[in-house]
């Protein structure tokens, strides 16, 4: 896959529970729900957790929005920056040599950090999990949308509403080359 095609995955929520329906991320965020900021060349996203819907009913649940969304930021041009209420993910896509490989390097970083033996383990659980659905899901799925692109198993390509952080982007990186795609 295109490092390219690669970031697209992390610029909208929408496939959360088609991609994600069993794991960490499909179970615990609302898809097709987002806030969408721009800056400049750089974007961020913010996907409730499904448990917002309940705070009202929690006389101790927090309101902090680090508890109650994930947001994931992009860097450009290949920095993402995927944060939730216990740390952040940062996964830096490369190209690696031809136009239809990269490479990805997925690390993580607790919000507060361990003390004890229990913490880090419950964070490299935390970390595993999230490093599966990006691994297993996210990027086995990835290889298969570059295909239909290479092969031209498409008339045109629409880029929905739901993908404004896809549309930003494509026009980025249409801007470098002074070619306007969207």
């Amino acid at each position: 896959m295109s490092w390219k095609g690669a970031l697209e995955a992390f610029a909208e929520g929408y496939h959360f529970p088609f991609v994600h329906g069993e794991s960490l991320i499909g179970q615990n965020a609302l898809p097709n729900v987002a806030i969408y900021d721009e800056y400049g060349k750089h974007h961020r996203l913010g996907f409730p957790f499904n448990w917002i819907a309940n705070l009202d009913a929690d006389p101790g649940g927090s309101w902090d929005v680090r508890d109650n969304m994930g947001l994931i930021y992009w860097i450009y041009p290949n920095l993402i920056l995927a944060n939730s209420n216990v740390g952040v993910e940062v996964i830096d896509i490369l190209p690696a040599g031809t136009p239809t490989r990269c490479t990805v390097r997925h690390s993580w970083l607790a919000r507060v950090p361990a003390t004890t033996d229990d913490q880090r383990h419950g964070y490299d659980m935390i970390y595993d999990a999230v490093h599966a659905a990006v691994r297993d899901e996210d990027f086995a799925m990835l290889p298969q949308c570059g295909e239909g692109v290479r092969r031209g198993q498409h008339d045109h390509m629409v880029i929905g509403r739901n993908e404004i952080g896809v549309q930003h982007m494509i026009n980025v990186f249409a801007g470098e080359t002074g070619i306007a795609l969207i």
